[in-house]
């Protein structure tokens, strides 16, 4: 039976998007989706559907720091993610700046790499027992 373009992961309609307001606001799951959003300003930002365990979230990369990472992280379908919101940083005129941890974990790395498919979390906590090297 032919694939649908109806189960295309980029045709999936999904309004649980992922908004990180407070400042430890974390997202870990697996990368359904890349794709691109366009705003009404004509602006374009990474937008990724991400399998959380729980349900599927939708990330717009859309603030400058964020974007930054993620384009530097370059996610594909199939790897897992982390982003945590880490710090408001006060701008002149009244503006701020969201900063913003990002962790790629790809499946290829983890075949060589048995400690790849922890969070970043995890892995702090064996390095602090001493089990991973710091």
């Amino acid at each position: 039976m032919t694939a649908s373009i109806w189960d295309d992961p980029k045709m999936k309609v999904n309004d649980d998007y992922m908004r990180f307001v407070d400042v430890g606001d974390t997202i870990t799951g697996r990368v359904i989706s890349v794709g691109q959003h366009t705003f009404d300003d004509g602006k374009t930002h990474a937008q990724l559907i991400v399998d959380t365990g729980t349900g599927e979230r939708t990330v717009t990369a859309s603030q400058y720091e964020l974007k930054k990472l993620v384009a530097a992280a370059r996610p594909e379908a199939g790897d897992t993610i982390t982003i945590t919101h880490t710090s408001v940083e006060n701008l002149s005129g009244g503006k701020t700046m969201k900063h913003f941890d990002v962790a790629v974990n790809k499946p290829a790395q983890a075949a060589n790499d048995p400690w790849a498919d922890l969070t970043p979390e995890q892995v702090a906590s064996l390095k602090s027992a001493g089990i991973l090297p710091a």
